[in-house]
C-alpha cells in the first residue's frame, strides 16, 4: 500500500474506490462485490472503470465467466486490506472505560499545596478502582503548566488558575482559606488578639513559587499603609511549618496544608488580623481530552476526592 500511496496522489482519488477495489479482490465477480457494498450493479461497474481511470490499469480482465485481476490488482491485494483494516479500527468508537482492566499513565501538574491535602485522597480512590493505572505528578514550580498541557505533555493540573486561553477547561474542587501560624510558647501569641502593626512586625516566612509581585498578605497591607518584614521566601508549603516550630517567625498559610503538620510540630493557629481572600482550587483540562472517556473517569474521581471547603470563620474566607 506504501508505495501505491506514493505513486499517485490520494486527493484526487475518492476513498470510497479503495473499498470497492477490496470487493472486487476477494469476490473476483462485479455482481457479488456490488452485493457485498450494497450497490447496484451498474454502480459497481462504474466504481471498476473510475478506478482502471485513476491507476491506469485494467486491474481486472474476463476468462469466461471469471473476473482475473492482473499483477498490478494483485499486488495491491495485501497492502489494501490491511490498510483498511487498519483505517477500520482508527474509526471505530472505543471500548467503553473499564478502569478496573485499564493500565493508562495520567500525567498532571500540581502545586505541593495539592500534593499535601488531595493527592492521598486521589491516590487512595485511584488504586482502589483502577490498581493497574499510573499517576505520573509533576511540579508547577516558575513556569505555568499550560503549554505542557496544550501540547499533550501533561494531560491537566490542579492549582489556583485564574485567566485561561481559549480551548482549556476547568471545574471547581472547592475553596481554601488562610490561616496563621506560630510555634507554641511564641512571645507575641498572648491572650489578645494582634494588631495589624504588631502582626506585620514580625518576620514572616512566605510561600511562593513564582517571585512574581506581592502576595495576597503583602496587598492587603499595602492598602493600609503597611508593610511586613518577610525574612524567608520558601517554594514549598511543607517547607514554612517546620521553619516556624524553629524560630519566631510566623506564616500565613492554607488551612488545610497548615493542619497537617500542627499537631506533630506543635504549632498555634491564630486569624490574621487583616479579612484575607481565600482562594479556589480547580481542575484544569484542554479541549483535546474533553472527550476521552479514560480522562473523564479520573476527573470524576479527582472530583470526588476533593473537600469542597474549609468551615468559615470570624476572619477569612
Amino acid at each position: 500500500m506504501i508505495g501505491f500511496i506514493d505513486s499517485m496522489n490520494l486527493a484526487a482519488l475518492d476513498l470510497n474506490l479503495l473499498t470497492a477495489l477490496h470487493a472486487l479482490l476477494e469476490e473476483r465477480s462485479v455482481t457479488r462485490a456490488a452485493k457485498r457494498l450494497g450497490l447496484s450493479q451498474p454502480a459497481a461497474s462504474n466504481a471498476l472503470s473510475r478506478l482502471r481511470d485513476a491507476l491506469g490499469d485494467p486491474l481486472f480482465v474476463r476468462s469466461g465467466a471469471a473476473m482475473v485481476p492482473t499483477p498490478r490488482a494483485l499486488a495491491m491485494a495485501a497492502p489494501l486490506a490491511a490498510a483498511l483494516l487498519a483505517l477500520g479500527r482508527a474509526v471505530t468508537p472505543p471500548l467503553p472505560f473499564d478502569p478496573a482492566r485499564a493500565d493508562d499513565r495520567f500525567t498532571f501538574a500540581a502545586t505541593d499545596y495539592v500534593e499535601m491535602v488531595l493527592l492521598p485522597k486521589i491516590t487512595t480512590r485511584v488504586v482502589a478502582a483502577a490498581p493497574r493505572i499510573a499517576l505520573d505528578v509533576r511540579p508547577i514550580g516558575e513556569e505555568s503548566p499550560l503549554d505542557g498541557i496544550a501540547s499533550g505533555a501533561i494531560d491537566g493540573a490542579l492549582g489556583v488558575f485564574m485567566s485561561l486561553p481559549p480551548g482549556f477547561h476547568k471545574r471547581a474542587l472547592g475553596t481554601e482559606r488562610f490561616v496563621g501560624i506560630a510555634r507554641r510558647g511564641h512571645p507575641a501569641m498572648g491572650r489578645r488578639p494582634l494588631s495589624i502593626e504588631a502582626w506585620a512586625a514580625l518576620g514572616h516566612v512566605l510561600v511562593t513559587p513564582r517571585r512574581t509581585g506581592p502576595a495576597a498578605v503583602d496587598r492587603a497591607l499595602l492598602e493600609r499603609g503597611l508593610t511586613r518584614h518577610i525574612a524567608l521566601y520558601v517554594s514549598h508549603f511543607l517547607v514554612a511549618p517546620l521553619v516556624v516550630a524553629e524560630t519566631d517567625l510566623v506564616a500565613t498559610l492554607p488551612e488545610r496544608a497548615a493542619r497537617l503538620l500542627a499537631k506533630q510540630l506543635d504549632l498555634v493557629f491564630f486569624e490574621p488580623p487583616i479579612p484575607l481572600s481565600g482562594f479556589e482550587l480547580v481542575q484544569l483540562w484542554h479541549e483535546r481530552t474533553a472527550a476521552s472517556a479514560a480522562h473523564a473517569w479520573l476527573r470524576g474521581t479527582i472530583d470526588k476526592a476533593a473537600p469542597r471547603a474549609t468551615k468559615s470563620r470570624k476572619r477569612g474566607a
